[in-house]
């Protein structure tokens, strides 16, 4: 029998979301769970396959998208403090390289229940967008 999910947020994301949201809205469209094939897609190469597998396989927690044009400028992945296995590792690491080649900023924020907004607008600059009443 299957069974409906009550919210499509975690806790965590939420409180991320809250803290986003008005310093983005202005310019940008926030959508969250995206799949990493609506992103980017691999390239032939020497771990073409590796690629593939985690392109099909992974979800980026938030992309910001220019509202008027629908242009991806951005993506933002929240993570744990834990200790990382071998296999997150190279995962995170096989991402990392497919926004690089990709040119698009990927942005990891540790996922904490508490965002501060200076700290998070400062980073969202450095990855290029530009925000209201930003000097």
């Amino acid at each position: 029998m299957m069974r409906r999910h009550d919210r499509l947020m975690t806790p965590a994301e939420l409180a991320f979301f809250s803290v986003l949201e008005p310093i983005v809205s202005q310019s940008y469209m926030i959508s969250s769970k995206v799949p990493l094939a609506d992103v980017i897609s691999a390239r032939q190469g020497e771990f073409y396959q590796a690629a593939i597998n985690i392109v099909c396989n992974t979800y980026i927690d938030f992309v910001l998208t220019d509202i008027q044009s629908g242009v991806i400028l951005c993506a933002i992945a929240l993570e744990s403090d834990g200790p990382k296995q071998a296999d997150t590792t190279s995962h995170d690491g096989i991402v990392d390289d497919l926004f690089a080649q990709s040119c698009l900023p990927l942005l990891r924020i540790s996922c904490t229940w508490t965002y501060y907004p200076q700290a998070l607008r400062a980073e969202l600059l450095k990855a290029g967008l530009e925000l209201p009443g930003a000097a």
